[in-house]
């Protein structure tokens, strides 16, 4: 930064000196004397002639007018009375060309030229200071290299403010109250800091290996006065340092010692210069940590200040200020004054070391006077504690008990060496409590007392573990409770106070009001607000509250359980809608002359969908080939006949005593006129049966099978209705898919949606076609005999348009003239140079449609365009007969005998050069697949007789491929399979084809997908790997940019720079969140700097972490994920995941529940750290279905775990999770999960003008 004037000076000589050399003298040629600067012209047209007056001319002789730099052009040409290099603050060098600045007092104004001795040495600015090398020098400071002592090394930050190094050879004599000094190993850094800013430094760093100690100081380093800030271990385990300061513009240095002489060796430091006070702002997140965004007393902008509690004012005016005098301080970090203290007499929530009383009788009164007392705000005269007593005022409230007084001993603690510190809390009970629960989260062996309103022994409850307080029918009163540990044991903790209000007592508490205390089930907190009690919920209060004529549950469609709070939400009035259950639309749709709920028995509740079946269960509709689902947990409705049933008869069940108990669901099937219908159990996981019944659900049923694979042959099934009940053998029960398929009779509908699912087809010649909602089985034009496209062609032998004799178009691209779509083998063209052209000419075209001349295949051949092709050999001629031995060292097949029979089919491929290519076989049968050149023929490139086998084919040159998948040795090795394609593009070549824009194969690790449409090439790199900060804001590439969501994200933009806004990740905002002192990905729970929250619940794995509610359903699965809990409802459980629902407002009602979920579940309701539980349920949602239902929720974060329930991993299945909230009158509803449907209004209200009125 400083400018060696004197070697500026000879460099400038020495340029002159060589133009000299090279260029010679232009002043001593034949016309010196008589140059341009004296000849009486104004040759460069700036209004001024010749030497002196125009100041491009050095001398009368010099040969041209030209001006040079700005900073060089001896004019003062922005005005401000200073001229060129080195006095004008505008110019940074002399060849700049502009001299423009904003000084003395602008923001960009550097420091010697802003009329301020900015570093205290008694001379100011340039050229009075010596530390200025001129008036654009930024810094005023001197550097000295012995300011911190001699054998320091001082040292500057690089620009990302993260330096690594060794601790050894530079010593530190400078002492601080944290240790250091002495002569230890340690390095300093200056820091120059232009506005106020908080210093966050750091050395809890990865390269860090050794005892740190940090000591900020200021300029005046080796002064004894001149310490700041220290920091030693930040933990007891971790013995790296972090020191936090706000500090105001100056010079400062930051000390890096060892702990001890002996703590030499590798460390790394992080320093980060934050918006410090009096920087505007409009959030806390602007600003640097201990300090908030608000408008100071007198100030009308939003600025960085210390919060209220310790910024030296009295800011509610009650002439007290800050902690601890101000009984509306908790804590210096507390921002808030304002209290209830200065009125007459005291408000209500004025503590009682402020209100003027003397609480406990002893004859002192308040802070100052009552030793109890340790500040304005503490809540209690009557506890004996070394800390204040603080009120609980909030569900869920975090503190800790390291370095608190030991003033307690609880009776279930330890014996005599009892030494643990303890905290103390208020908890005033203002109504008779039904229950009352305090839970605590702690990471030490904790042990809490629950005392009465004396604060003393003996204790009403203690415990030790678990670490819950549990009370019920508990009096009105104030109470204490005791945090304190066994022996000597503290640390952090959780506390989570939850409790439930009796019918018809006040809600109108502070707890209540925060969502804590609640009502007993079955009832809401309702009427005038100021007045609210525990009043029965809308489906349960006996009244008709949404006008439908019915009331509560079971009777209203609208209720789904007896706590439901809302009537309304069905869609059965004013009038019967699509989506009202049948058991309730006023028809009676099983003609039984019964109608709707409770008047047909087979309705359980009007909520019933179905008045056939007498089910407990929803019935499934089944609307494609696969249907899955589960008995666990549903209930015994029905009992399969015992012995043979159907015609021929098949064996049903064997169990006719009374005590089978199997529980049952029941499926229902939709079908026209069918040749044929097969349904199938498979996979299953119990001792099953299933049961085929009419279209009443009843009677004699029509077939039963005890075997799940039996009901594959039923011929000439009648279109209608008909129900598959699933049940049990004796008592078991488990997890199923009902496998449908079959074939729909000559000329019957195939409108269904199992026909158009594909479950049901149309026989072989024949294709589903007509008007829509009107089609039928018809016979496919490719078998009709007839020119359908006028292409003078006929059906699948002559027609290139026909793929096969069920196909229905026999369109094409073949002209004449042939398009690109034309297939090889009717296009006029000998593709494979062998000298005969297309069908029938060319003998490798079987048909006119085959796309490919050299393969000799009587099937179409198939073109692979996606990541999996599904296709059959089963009917196929055996066209190829694989080599034997092995290809490359793997076995291809014994086929080179004449037994081979096996049918095969040949599948294209066009691909890219290639890194690498997968083919995999997923099939039941024994394949074998070769792999051959553009000519589909010749040696294999490669064989496997193992179907999983081809999964690693290299460097594969860009052209046309053919893989012939083929059986071993007999017909009978044929059938369904998948084809599974994947692979990795060369770096640079195209990724054009379908095979890569399907996703099938990709660039490779650290490339995209780049360029312009038809011309696409694998390019490097992706934004968030290429190494570059594409967004501009100073962070690169994942895992350290907030944007990027992988290495492999192609976007770096975010909300986090260059304020963080409200979508800017916990994890890249620059705060800590979690107060850990470990900020973004420093904080171990950031696996990078994109991920939404810095503590979300700390024990689940990251994995199994899925996001936030955004929906009001959100599908999933349990498959995959971990067993990371037990719960309190059933510790019975298996694998689990968990989401965050953030409520930006306090929600009146919340419904969560699983319900449409395939498998047994469990629901737990937890706190943002998934450590206190608000509420568990396990079956409340009906049948194996979850539900919680909570009043008065506060705002803020939760957690929501989805857990399974049984150790076997039986339920581990897809589920559903439902969360619907309504908000009361009055509240703001802007915030997007209103648009989304996860919070509503309440009825009777519809959000106006952004709030529910």
């Amino acid at each position: 930064m400083l400018i060696d004037r004197h070697r500026l000076g000879l460099l400038f000589a020495l340029a002159s000196s060589i133009c000299f050399i090279a260029c010679g003298d232009q002043k001593l040629g034949p016309d010196a004397g008589s140059g341009i600067c004296s000849d009486g012209i104004d040759n460069d047209g700036d209004g001024k002639i010749d030497f002196p007056a125009d100041f491009g001319c050095d001398s009368p002789e010099d040969q041209s007018e030209e001006n040079g730099p700005a900073c060089a052009d001896h004019r003062d040409n922005d005005g401000d009375g200073k001229i060129d290099f080195p006095d004008d603050p505008g110019c940074i060098a002399p060849n700049a060309d502009d001299e423009s600045d904003d000084c003395p007092s602008g923001p960009n104004c550097p420091q010697c030229s802003d009329g301020k001795d900015n570093d205290a040495n008694g001379t100011t600015d340039f050229p009075g200071d010596i530390g200025c090398e001129s008036a654009a020098d930024g810094v005023e400071f001197t550097d000295n290299p012995l300011a911190c002592g001699p054998g320091l090394m001082i040292k500057t930050l690089p620009p990302g403010g993260v330096d690594t190094g060794m601790l050894m050879g530079s010593t530190s004599t400078v002492a601080s109250p944290c240790g250091g000094g002495g002569g230890f190993p340690a390095v300093a850094y200056i820091l120059h800091v232009p506005t106020p800013k908080v210093i966050v430094a750091s050395t809890d760093e990865a390269g860090t290996a050794i005892d740190t100690v940090l000591d900020l100081r200021s300029v005046a380093c080796s002064d004894a006065g001149s310490e700041i800030e220290c920091h030693d271990d930040i933990s007891s385990s971790n013995k790296k340092s972090k020191l936090t300061k706000s500090v105001a513009a100056g010079t400062y240095y930051l000390i890096v010692s060892g702990k001890t002489a002996t703590d030499s060796g590798a460390y790394s430091v992080k320093v980060e210069m934050l918006q410090g006070e009096d920087s505007e702002c409009t959030v806390d997140s602007d600003c640097g940590p201990g300090l908030v965004c608000r408008i100071p007393l007198g100030g009308t902008t939003m600025v960085c200040s210390q919060p209220q509690c310790s910024d030296g004012v009295d800011d509610d005016g009650d002439g007290e200020a800050d902690y601890p005098t101000d009984p509306g301080c908790v804590a210096p970090d507390d921002n808030d004054e304002s209290d209830t203290c200065n009125q007459n007499p005291p408000g209500a929530s004025c503590p009682e070391c402020s209100d003027g009383i003397d609480n406990n009788g002893d004859g002192t009164i308040d802070y100052l006077q009552e030793p109890n007392c340790h500040s304005a705000a503490g809540s209690s005269e009557a506890c004996v504690q070394a800390e204040d007593v603080l009120p609980i005022t909030q569900m869920v409230m975090m503190g800790t008990t390291v370095g608190a007084t030991n003033d307690f001993k609880p009776t279930c603690a330890s014996s005599s060496s009892h030494s643990a510190g303890d905290v103390v809390y208020r908890i005033d009970i203002p109504t008779q409590m039904a229950s009352l629960k305090i839970d605590f989260a702690n990471s030490y062996d904790a042990v809490i007392a629950f005392l009465d309103s004396t604060c003393k022994a003996p204790a009403l409850q203690c415990t030790d573990t678990p670490e819950t307080i549990t009370r019920t029918n508990l009096a009105p009163g104030t109470y204490y409770v005791v945090v304190d540990g066994y022996s000597s044991a503290t640390g952090p903790f959780t506390m989570t106070t939850t409790g439930t209000i009796p019918a018809g007592q006040s809600c109108e508490g502070p707890l209540a009001l925060a969502g804590a205390f609640t009502c007993v089930n079955g009832f809401t907190c309702g009427g005038t607000v100021g007045s609210r009690t525990c009043v029965p919920v809308a489906c349960a209060d006996g009244m008709d509250n949404d006008g439908d004529g019915k009331t509560d549950y079971p009777n209203d469609p609208g209720c789904m359980t007896p706590g439901d709070m809302d009537e309304s939400g069905d869609d059965c009035s004013p009038t019967v809608g699509p989506n009202c259950p049948a058991c309730s639309d006023g028809m009676d749709n099983d003609l039984d002359g019964l109608t709707d709920f409770p008047a047909d028995t087979s309705c359980p509740t009007s909520l019933g969908v179905n008045e056939q079946c007498n089910q407990s269960e929803p019935i499934i509709v089944a609307t494609t080939g696969t249907v899955m689902g589960t008995t666990v947990g549903a209930t015994n409705d029905f009992r399969p006949p015992a012995g043979s049933v159907g015609s021929p008869s098949h064996l049903c069940s064997t169990s006719t005593d009374s005590s089978a108990t199997a529980p049952d669901v029941a499926v229902q099937i939709d079908v026209p006129a069918m040749d044929t219908l097969a349904m199938t159990l498979s996979p299953v996981s119990f001792d099953s049966t299933y049961v085929l019944l009419n279209s009443t659900c009843g009677g004699t049923a029509l077939q039963c099978y005890d075997s799940p694979t039996g009901m594959n042959s039923l011929t000439n099934v009648a279109a209608g209705r008909y129900y598959v009940i699933i049940d049990g053998y004796s008592s078991a029960s488990g997890t199923f898919t009902l496998n449908i398929s079959g074939k729909i009779k000559n000329g019957g509908s195939c409108e269904s949606p199992l026909a158009q699912s594909g479950a049901l087809t149309c026989n072989t010649g024949y294709a589903c076609s007509g008007a829509m909602g009107s089609r039928t089985c018809q016979v496919a034009q490719c078998n009709d005999g007839i020119d359908n496209d006028g292409d003078a062609k006929i059906d699948v032998a002559g027609d290139p348009g026909c793929t096969g004799i069920n196909d229905d178009d026999e369109t094409d691209d073949c002209g004449p003239p042939s398009g690109p779509n034309c297939p090889a083998c009717a296009d006029g063209v000998d593709n494979d140079a062998d000298g005969t052209t297309d069908f029938p000419a060319d003998v490798s075209c079987i048909h006119p449609s085959n796309n490919s001349e050299a393969c000799t295949q009587s099937e179409q051949i198939i073109v692979a365009t996606t990541p999996m092709t599904m296709a059959t050999t089963a009917g196929a001629v055996n066209d190829y007969r694989p080599v034997a031995g092995q290809v490359n060292g793997h076995t291809c097949g014994i086929g080179a005998t004449s037994t081979h029979s096996s049918p095969d089919i040949g599948i294209r491929l066009d691909l890219p050069a290639m890194q690498k290519l997968s083919l995999v076989i997923d099939n039941t049968w024994d394949s074998v697949h070769s792999l051959l050149n553009s000519t589909c023929g010749g040696s294999p490139i490669e064989c496997y007789d193992d179907e999983d086998g081809m999964t690693n084919v290299t460097n594969l040159a860009a052209g046309t491929y053919y893989l012939i998948v083929d059986g071993w040795s007999s017909a009978t090795a044929s059938g369904p399979f998948t084809l599974i394609t994947s692979g990795i593009i060369q770096p640079g070549e195209s990724c054009e084809s379908a095979l890569a824009q399907s996703g099938a194969i990709t660039c490779p690790a650290n490339y995209t997908c780049s360029g312009t449409p038809g011309a696409r090439r694998c390019l490097a790199q992706f934004q968030c790997s290429d190494g570059m900060d594409n967004d501009g804001d100073g962070k690169i590439d994942y895992p350290l940019e907030p944007g990027c969501t992988s290495a492999t994200d192609n976007d770096e933009a975010d909300d986090c720079f260059p304020v963080a806004g409200p979508n800017c990740p916990q994890c890249g905002d620059g705060i800590d969140n979690d107060m850990d002192m470990l900020i973004d990905t420093n904080d171990s729970r950031c696996t990078n700097a994109s991920f939404f929250s810095e503590a979300f619940c700390t024990p689940e794995r990251v994995d199994d972490i899925l996001g936030y509610i955004t929906m009001p359903t959100t599908a999933g699965t349990l498959a995959g994920a971990a067993d990371n809990y037990d719960q309190s409802c059933n510790s019975n459980t298996a694998n689990d995941v968990v989401w965050g629902l953030s409520l930006p407002v306090p929600v009146a009602r919340l419904q969560i529940d699983t319900i449409g979920s395939m498998g047994d579940t469990i629901l737990s309701f937890r706190d943002l750290l998934c450590s206190a539980e608000v509420e568990c349920d396990d079956d409340d949602g009906g049948g194996l279905d979850s539900l919680i239902v909570r009043s008065n929720v506060a705002a803020g974060d939760y957690s929501i775990i989805v857990d399974s329930y049984g150790g076997n991993g039986n339920n581990n299945l897809p589920y559903s999770l439902n969360v619907r909230g309504f908000v009361a009158a009055g509240t703001a509803c802007t915030d997007p999960l209103f648009a989304a449907g996860v919070l509503s209004c309440t009825s009777g209200t519809t959000c106006t003008a952004g709030t529910c009125q």
